[in-house]
């Protein structure tokens, strides 16, 4: 349709699109385990364990938004984990009132400003590999998208986890109608842990950076923002004329306001030690008729390099494919990218990924990946370099619109350290872990819905004995003009943790509910949501999680005496 069709954006003032947002609500959200943590018991005056958690068990939420799609948008979010305070006032440590505190301001497309942020933001370009935004959940039942990272731009950051994000100004300008530049300027701070190796008593190091976002304690409240970080980032991209493609070049300089140097052992030897990061990279994408090219080279400070580059090809109408290659040396030092890798970081690591989807009809999808990898120096509990593989394969069946089943596999071989051998170097042995599953599904639109699901997997090391564990569960939901009811009962029973079987939930709009389970027991959860009127929506959520063979769930400050764990959660949300 393009030499047929143009859509140009119609420049309207800022008066007349701030009375007309698309998205305009306000949230409440909060809740508590019902069962009491050791965290919030008195202290036992035989026990050596004096620390206790210094508030109250009650989690609080509040999100605000006012935006127009495309024009501009203003956020707030405010929360408090369970144990935190609920007021607290340190502005040297970015603590406004609640435990974590976040705002934005945007405003989008006028003229050649194409976007300017001022707050927290996040910033996605290329593939990720020196800057990405959002979630992504990684190697999964998408084998071909999967492999492709689009380039976003600034984004406000609007979630409460407790880092990774920018805070300060940024802005992107058209300087033509092919070229757009992106700068930004970020000063926040992070929580770290500190470790006093300088010979100089007043010089402060930090031996870890920390993400948790949990300041219940009085150790975790003197970890809190005593860390000033850095951020000055650019981006520049060219669009060519003939729209197939696009090539951009990231830079990002990160600078803290101590030296970091990690704990002394032999893994961690390549690891960034001191205060400045730059890293500066180029990426690129180009689609040639069913063929989608890409891919993102960088190189950091410290003269450690990281590629990754691939394909998505439409092989006529039924099959797709996707092959891509990733290498990150050992010394690749990247802090906000998150590019696609089997390790959570794109650092020490080599692969391929292959990817593959049939579809003969509509009724019917299969699909798979197979994955290499290696890591060419020594990770956290494998005192080698190693190296593994991973395969995938999911069958779809869609009968109908209203009922659909699927199957899949998983087998993952990866080398760790062999426990047991009593040595101070244990040799590494290979693990397979292997996960299989049935899901069935029949849905009646706006009336109601069941799920079926049997999962099951095993643990071991090669030539060893194997572990077990499995889950059967019920899901329904239940749906009347004003409100719907969901629900779901879970049987599981596992050998040990290397079994645990993870299963998402539904929960609370906004919300992510993904447990573990583990042991013996039975898990389970009611979930109501109510309109009052066209503005004024309310949702409540029940769940427990009955263990069989367990007298006592967790350990430490959040271990719970008894057989039950179970959370009351409640939400509010008012739409202007």
């Amino acid at each position: 349709m393009l030499p047929f069709v143009s859509v140009e954006p119609k420049l309207l003032s800022i008066k007349q699109t701030l009375k007309n947002p698309t998205q305009h609500f306000l949230m409440l959200r909060s809740g508590k385990l019902l069962e009491q943590q050791k965290g919030f018991s008195e202290i036992d005056t035989t026990s050596r364990s004096t620390s206790r958690y210094q508030g109250k068990a009650l989690y609080g939420y509040l999100r605000y938004r006012y935006a127009r799609t495309g024009s501009y948008s203003f956020g707030l979010s405010l929360e408090k984990d369970s144990g935190e305070k609920w007021w607290d006032w340190k502005p040297g440590h970015q603590v406004f009132g609640t435990d974590f505190s976040s705002f934005h301001a945007q405003i989008m497309n006028r003229g050649k400003l194409k976007n300017l942020i001022i707050g927290d933001f996040q910033m996605q370009a290329g593939q990720g590999l020196i800057m990405a935004a959002g979630f992504s959940l990684g190697k999964g039942s998408e084998v071909i998208r999967t492999t492709y990272r689009s380039t976003l731009g600034l984004r406000p950051y609007t979630s409460v986890l407790e880092a990774n994000f920018f805070r300060g100004i940024a802005a992107t300008y058209a300087i033509s109608k092919y070229i757009d530049i992106t700068t930004f300027y970020s000063r926040t701070r992070r929580d770290a842990s500190l470790d006093n190796i300088s010979d100089n008593p007043d010089e402060i190091i930090i031996s870890s950076l920390l993400i948790s976002g949990y300041h219940r304690t009085q150790t975790e409240r003197d970890k809190h923002g005593i860390i000033p970080e850095q951020n000055i980032g650019l981006h520049a991209l060219y669009k060519m004329p003939s729209q197939r493609g696009q090539i951009g070049v990231t830079m990002l300089n990160t600078t803290y306001g101590s030296y970091l140097v990690k704990k002394d052992v032999a893994y961690n030897r390549f690891e960034f030690s001191g205060k400045q990061n730059l890293i500066v990279g180029l990426h690129g994408d180009y689609r040639w008729q069913n063929f989608h090219f890409f891919g993102e080279g960088a190189l950091s400070q410290s003269g450690g390099a990281g590629g990754i580059g691939g394909l998505i090809a439409g092989l006529g109408k039924t099959f797709d494919f996707t092959l891509l290659l990733r290498h990150y040396d050992r010394n690749f030092h990247t802090f906000y990218g998150n590019a696609v890798s089997e390790a959570t970081r794109p650092i020490n690591e080599s692969g391929s990924y292959w990817g593959l989807r049939y579809s003969p009809n509509r009724r019917w999808q299969f699909s798979g990946f197979y994955d290499n990898f290696r890591f060419p120096w020594l990770k956290f509990q494998i005192n080698a370099p190693s190296v593994g593989h991973d395969f995938y394969m999911h069958v779809l069946w869609k009968r109908s619109k209203r009922f659909n089943a699927y199957a899949l596999f998983h087998e993952k071989h990866k080398q760790h350290n062999q426990p047991g051998t009593g040595a101070n170097m244990p040799p590494v042995g290979m693990t397979v872990r292997r996960t299989a599953m049935i899901n069935v599904e029949y849905e009646v639109p706006l009336r109601f819905s069941i799920r079926t699901r049997l999962q099951g997997g095993d643990f071991g090391y090669l030539g060893s004995s194997r572990s077990k564990g499995f889950t059967v569960l019920q899901d329904i939901t239940w749906r009347f003009p004003k409100l719907e009811f969901s629900g779901r009962i879970a049987f599981f029973a596992t050998d040990n943790y290397d079994t645990r079987q993870y299963v998402y939930e539904k929960d609370m709009l906004y919300a992510f509910s993904l447990p573990a389970y583990y042991d013996r027991g039975t898990r389970h959860y009611l979930m109501m949501r109510y309109n009052l009127s066209k503005q004024l929506k309310v949702w409540l959520r029940w769940s427990q999680t009955r263990y069989t063979n367990l007298d006592t769930i967790s350990s430490g400050l959040n271990e719970i005496k008894g057989k039950t764990r179970s959370e009351l959660k409640m939400q509010l949300m008012y739409q202007f």
